[in-house]
């Protein structure tokens, strides 16, 4: 397999410059996919960069992204695959020179990392006043890495950089309310709600005195945190209060006004929420209500059901539920062949039927005839029809609605 083996190359547009060392390119597949190798060297260098390879193999490792993003812009500008190669190789050589270099400081400087790495997860890096602090002190840091140093100065960058951290994290609980004390300041609040104003500033105060206290025990700060963001937003409101051009209200009345506007709005919301409450327990009411009175209604139905199979012999009737319905399906009517008239050996059947359904009160009842086994189709459904209303007629007469 052909392999990149250069020593040096000349002068870059990129401004890489000149060799001034000379490093041995990694050996880089002239046939390997770029994009693919691209990937997987933005993911080193990534790692790298969890690793802290930033601060503790510098400048191998500035020199290996430097060599990555050529690699990107050559990949970008539709150079030829042996260019982008090449950048590659000699991005890979110096991410194994700056592997080399940091596994032989990481041991010595495991304090120092660990405080960087603090003030990292803290959002150092996510405000600009922290981020621009983390950028001096990890300048110092390189310029510690690369020589001997005094546990003096190492001890110094490590108090540094937890400072930094607690810093962040000051600035992540509380920054919205320093935000709303100095927009009140501009405002006026010194002038116009002095006494509202210094609460504001005593409880910021003591959230950072709190937090400093308690930088990774969330639950030590956590009122102190509250209390802090309510005085902040209470001055906001007492300010608001205090300036309308409606009121103009001295600092105590705009405190009144604003308690009163608070008081009235959580009423108001304590009101909303019982009628939200109040009509969920009867919509659960309801619904329970027709759970309670299904499970009735099938016990009756089931009790009825037992009642009626007692009633009849299996020579006599058939007596099934389906679904919400009783169902009795006679056998022993007796009707004569092609009459519908109803004869005298069914009446103690139908008054069976009559009582069960008396008990059962049903809504509705259907009554279906007997057909004979010979005729027409047509002449069946006439005579079906018949006896229908036949059985209808004496269950009615007999006091069935």
């Amino acid at each position: 397999m052909k392999t990149v083996r250069l020593f040096c190359i000349a002068a870059l547009a990129s401004g890489l410059g000149a060799c001034s060392h000379q490093v041995r390119k990694a050996e880089v597949p002239i046939t390997a996919n770029p994009n693919d190798e691209i990937v997987r060297l933005e993911s080193d260098v990534n790692r790298a960069y969890q690793e802290q390879w930033d601060v503790l193999a510098d400048p191998e490792f500035a020199k290996a992204r430097s060599w990555l993003s050529e690699a990107k812009k050559d990949l970008r500008d539709g150079k030829n695959q042996s260019e982008i190669i090449d950048d590659i190789a000699y991005s890979r050589a110096y991410m194994a020179n700056a592997r080399r270099t940091a596994e032989s400081r990481t041991a010595r400087m495991q304090e120092l990392l660990d405080a960087r790495a603090a003030a990292i997860k803290a959002g150092a890096r996510n405000y600009p006043k922290q981020k621009s602090r983390i950028g001096e002190l990890d300048d110092r840091f390189r310029t510690l890495a690369g020589k001997r140093f005094s546990v003096d100065k190492f001890k110094n960058l490590q108090a540094d950089y937890l400072d930094l951290e607690l810093s962040a994290i000051q600035a992540t609980l509380l920054d919205q309310s320093r935000a709303k004390i100095a927009g009140a300041r501009r405002d006026g609040a010194e002038k116009f709600t002095p006494k509202t104003y210094k609460r504001a500033m005593l409880d910021l105060s003591s959230a950072e005195n709190v937090v400093a206290a308690n930088r990774h025990n969330p639950n030590g700060y956590g009122q102190a945190i509250e209390r802090a963001a309510a005085s902040a937003q209470f001055l906001i409101e007492v300010l608001d209060a205090s300036k309308r051009p409606t009121h103009d209200l001295r600092e105590d009345a705009a405190i009144d006004r604003v308690l009163a506007e608070r008081e009235a709005f959580r009423m108001k919301n304590q009101l909303s929420e019982a009628k939200s409450k109040s009509a969920e327990m009867t919509q659960t009411l309801q619904r329970q209500s027709r759970e309670l009175e299904s499970i009735s209604e099938t016990q009756s139905l089931q009790k009825i059901l037992q009642s009626a199979r007692k009633e009849f012999s299996s020579d006599e009737a058939d007596v099934y539920q389906q679904g919400d319905r009783l169902l009795i399906r006679l056998k022993g009517m007796g009707f004569p062949s092609g009459r519908a008239e109803l004869p005298s050996s069914a009446l103690p059947m139908l008054a069976k039927v009559k009582d069960i359904a008396s008990e059962l009160n049903p809504s509705n009842v259907v009554v279906e005839g007997h057909t004979d086994s010979t005729g027409g189709p047509e002449l069946n459904r006439e005579l079906s029809q018949k006896r229908a209303e036949a059985v209808a007629r004496y269950l009615e007469t007999n006091g069935l609605d």
